[in-house]
């Protein structure tokens, strides 16, 4: 009888906050789905080829504008999450929430959730590339189930360590250091410009620390099911350790949460 109440009040808190969003998707939609495709489809898929900072072929935009939709993933999933920070500080409606429903499972719908809108809102960015340069973000090779499994995979893990990070931080007056110092790097080397084989091959000590960085697997597996090829990581290794490095989050983001909370 437990298990189904929570059910219920699980699928009603998603509900909530699904039409929460539905009050504010359109700004959303705006910037997504036609500001942040136009911009960077216009930057990187037309101004650098002709400029000479990019190799003027399909293959090489198709491969750097796929590492683009990594910083749409993670800065989406972080504005989603940040709203949970600031009412730590000020509203605690989270207090509420835990009256209904165990504390983890309200943390799990949570993350749930904001993987899912992060999910909906990135996928366009990619058929929009597609209608603004055509055949230069080649789509010929895709392996579209792979596709999928790793952009709500890489959803699922920007929504997991950004739970973590509300969680853990103290003060939204941090955030600024937090970014420059932690989330800018993790950026930068998970393959936003370019593939781990370009990094491994300017220095091998960098390429193995890289591999430590999560955000490596979403890039070189959005890569791999795109492109194909054995330039990438493989498709199951990109699988398994964003499951595995989500699964670690979660718990980390249970920790600070209860410290956060002071919940038994």
């Amino acid at each position: 009888m437990d298990v189904k109440r929570n059910l219920l009040i699980f699928l009603q808190l998603l509900r909530r906050d699904f039409y929460v969003y539905s009050k504010i998707y359109k700004k959303y939609l705006l910037n997504y789905t036609f500001i942040y495709p136009s911009l960077v489809a216009f930057c990187f898929g037309y101004i650098w080829p002709n400029v000479g900072i990019l190799k003027n072929d399909s293959a090489t935009t198709t491969m750097v504008l796929l590492g683009t939709g990594l910083t749409a993933t993670f800065s989406f999933a972080f504005q989603f999450n940040l709203g949970l920070l600031f009412d730590f500080k000020e509203d605690r409606f989270i207090d509420y929430q835990i009256l209904l429903l165990r504390p983890r499972l309200i943390a799990l719908e949570r993350i749930f959730f904001t993987s899912i809108v992060t999910f909906v809102n990135v996928f366009p960015i990619f058929p929009m590339f597609r209608l603004l340069i055509g055949d230069y973000f080649d789509l010929s090779k895709i392996c579209f189930y792979k596709f999928f499994i790793i952009l709500y995979l890489g959803s699922f893990f920007c929504c997991a360590f950004n739970f973590w990070f509300t969680c853990y931080l103290k003060d939204p007056e941090k955030i600024s250091n937090f970014w420059i110092r932690f989330n800018f790097p993790l950026i930068q080397f998970g393959g936003f410009l370019y593939p781990w084989y370009v990094i491994s091959g300017a220095s091998k000590f960098l390429g193995k620390i890289v591999l430590i960085n999560p955000l490596i697997y979403i890039t070189e597996g959005l890569r791999t099911a795109v492109l194909g090829g054995d330039k990438f990581f493989p498709f199951l290794l990109s699988f398994f350790v964003l499951i595995g490095y989500s699964i670690i989050f979660i718990f980390l983001g249970f920790y600070f949460f209860k410290k956060k909370t002071d919940h038994i």
